[in-house]
C-alpha cells in the first residue's frame, strides 16, 4: 500500500484539542521549544522525566497521563511539519525520528507503552499524520536496539486487530 499516492495525504487533520494546555502542565512546552533551539540532548531526558511523572487517576488507580504524552507527540509532529520546504525534507525527516528515537529509548516500559500508543493513535484516515506517523512507527521498529521495544510496538498493533472485529 503506497498512502504516500493518496492524495489526502497531502491534507492536515482537523487537531480539534488544545493540546497546548497539557503541555503548560509541567513545563514541557518549554522544555520542547528549547530543545528545538539548542538540541541539548539533556533536554531529552528531562523531557522524559516529565513525562514519566505525570499522572492522572482512572477510575481510582493513578497512571500516566495520556494526555500529556499525545501532547508531546503532536508537539513534536507540527513543530516539524511546519517548518518543512522542499530543500531541507529530508534532513527534517530525519531529525523529527531521531527525536522519536532517542524519546523511545529513554522512556520507562510504561511511559514508552503509552507514547508508542500515541503515535499509533495517529493512524487514522488518509491525511499527512498518517503518512509521517507511519514512516516514525516503522523507523522505530527497524531502529530499535532494545527486542522491548519491538514487542511493544507489535503488541500495540495485535491488540488493536483483535479489537477492531472481521
Amino acid at each position: 500500500l503506497k498512502i504516500d499516492l493518496l492524495a489526502e495525504i497531502k491534507q492536515s487533520p482537523r487537531i480539534l484539542s488544545n493540546y497546548g494546555n497539557y503541555l503548560s502542565l509541567m513545563n514541557l512546552r518549554e522544555d520542547l521549544e528549547n530543545y528545538t533551539r539548542t538540541r541539548n540532548p539533556q533536554l531529552i531526558a528531562d523531557i522524559c522525566r516529565k513525562m514519566e511523572q505525570s499522572e492522572e487517576t482512572v477510575n481510582g488507580r493513578r497512571r500516566i497521563n495520556s494526555n500529556v504524552i499525545s501532547a508531546v507527540v503532536l508537539f513534536i509532529a507540527n513543530w516539524k511539519t511546519n517548518q518543512r520546504n522542499a530543500e531541507n525534507q529530508r534532513d527534517e525527516h530525519r531529525e523529527a525520528r531521531d527525536i522519536f528515537k532517542q524519546i523511545v529509548k529513554t522512556l520507562d516500559d510504561e511511559t514508552r507503552l503509552c507514547f508508542l500508543n500515541a503515535i499509533i493513535n495517529e493512524l487514522r484516515y488518509p491525511n499527512n499524520h498518517t503518512f509521517y506517523f507511519s514512516c516514525i512507527i516503522l523507523y522505530i521498529y527497524a531502529e530499535a536496539d532494545r527486542e522491548s521495544i519491538n514487542e511493544q510496538i507489535s503488541a500495540i498493533f495485535l491488540e488493536r486487530l483483535q479489537t477492531s472485529g472481521p
